[in-house]
């Protein structure tokens, strides 16, 4: 019920209730959720689900690079990224879209990873393999707070993830490794 306040009449969720205004990352996010909650066998309410997935939908075919990029194009291929990850979780892959995004030449680490899961989300295993291919297994550094609340950590994170997804035990054992290990390091300081 508390969620359902965020949603715009659009289907994508805003960072504020009531707002009106959708947030990329906050529907992307709130989406996630919502996925992973009916998959852990919460009740969840099929409409908000559906105006979600049609805002995605949409949203990611209107993407384009040069629409989307205020000064970072980066910040623009995870929100892209991200977007076409978790529509694909939902059933509803954008194969079109995943295909014209795949086209950035320059596209960041994160971003591979997120989109070469989506593929192997959507069945695509070759072009999901080829992408894995092209990433590596470090994060860049933040060194500012952006609207997608993003950290080197979070982005670790989505990369495991997608690791698992892509069923590479190997990588996924390091990574999840390096992951612990910043954690402990992390809670130590407080």
């Amino acid at each position: 019920d508390k969620l359902s306040r965020y949603q715009t009449s659009t289907g994508g969720f805003s960072y504020w209730p009531g707002i009106g205004r959708v947030h990329d990352w906050s529907s992307s996010y709130a989406g996630h959720f919502l996925l992973l909650a009916k998959d852990h066998g919460y009740d969840i309410p099929q409409e908000m689900l559906s105006k979600w997935q049609t805002y995605q939908s949409r949203a990611a075919q209107a993407w384009t690079a040069s629409a989307s990029n205020n000064g970072s194009h980066v910040k623009a291929y995870k929100e892209q990224a991200y977007r076409l990850f978790t529509l694909t979780l939902s059933g509803k892959s954008e194969i079109g879209a995943m295909n014209r995004f795949r086209q950035q030449d320059d596209l960041d680490n994160a971003s591979r990873w997120l989109l070469a899961a989506a593929y192997q989300l959507a069945g695509q295993q070759e072009a999901a393999s080829t992408l894995a291919k092209t990433a590596h297994l470090t994060m860049g550094e933040y060194t500012i707070t952006d609207s997608s609340f993003g950290s080197t950590l979070r982005d670790e994170a989505m990369m495991l993830m997608s690791l698992l997804v892509l069923e590479d035990t190997d990588k996924s054992a390091t990574v999840a490794e390096k992951i612990s290990q910043q954690l402990i390091k992390d809670n130590r300081a407080y």
